[in-house]
């Protein structure tokens, strides 16, 4: 007598098997989900001070399929732009499910420079690298006048000199240590590097014992504070080391 064999399914496969059907219709229903309910309407941008809301949304909200709150905010975490003007970094999140907030890192210039042309301003961080090349005016900031910039580009040395470059951040460095108030530094076609400081000139001549002449000021300006003139420290040397005050009268 012949006895037919009844062939049973695994259980382990028919529930693997509905599991995995499960997790293929709820990533296609989120998928719809995303698409049609996460459309971004609403963009708030904190941290800016330089560049305007508007301007920070263009660079970030780029890409066409932006549009989507919730590819805005993974594309801006996997491949974050890097060109955005005076902005180190920034992060994107969802604050809602069509809202986004864009929190911004500002790298504030450390000073600038004209172009040859004077039609545009070189701004330039702590290093001496250029930050950016426009025509915007940002207030607060030192200027560098009487040198020529030749072909600045974004990220860059300040193309005015490798021996300019390290005098500008030295005289930098001792200005901001001092916390002189100081709008120009002045580089004359002779050589001479001036700037002004209350009612103070202050000559520093050439490049020359450049360092030295700095650590001079912390103890001359605060006997100063009350005067008109120009303190000439263009001919102090290591043999020659009287300082000569000009007052105006």
């Amino acid at each position: 007598m012949k006895h037919n064999k009844i062939k049973r399914h695994s259980e382990v496969k028919y529930y693997l098997f509905n599991i995995i059907l499960f997790l293929i219709i709820a990533a296609i229903i989120t998928g719809f989900s995303i698409v049609f309910f996460c459309q971004t309407t609403h963009v708030k941008v904190k941290g800016n001070t330089i560049c305007s809301d508007k301007e920070i949304k263009e660079y970030v909200l780029s890409d066409p399929n932006d549009v989507n709150a919730v590819y805005a905010t993974v594309r801006n975490r996997i491949r974050p732009r890097t060109d955005i003007p005076f902005v180190s970094s920034y992060k994107v999140s969802m604050t809602g499910r069509n809202s986004i907030l864009i929190k911004v890192k500002e790298e504030f210039p450390y000073g600038m420079v004209e172009t040859e042309k004077k039609d545009k301003l070189i701004y330039y961080d702590r290093h001496g690298e250029v930050l950016d090349v426009s025509d915007r005016v940002v207030e607060g900031v030192l200027r560098i006048i009487g040198l020529k910039p030749n072909n600045p580009a974004r990220g860059m040395v300040l193309p005015v000199g490798e021996s300019n470059v390290k005098t500008i951040l030295t005289i930098q460095d001792a200005i901001d240590r001092q916390k002189l108030k100081v709008h120009a530094l002045i580089f004359s076609e002779d050589g001479t590097i001036t700037f002004n400081t209350r009612n103070i000139t202050v000559n520093l001549g050439t490049r020359a014992s450049m360092t030295e002449k700095l650590r001079r000021l912390p103890f001359i300006l605060p006997r100063l504070k009350k005067e008109h003139g120009t303190l000439h420290l263009e001919e102090w040397s290591e043999e020659n080391t009287d300082i000569v005050f000009e007052r105006e009268e």
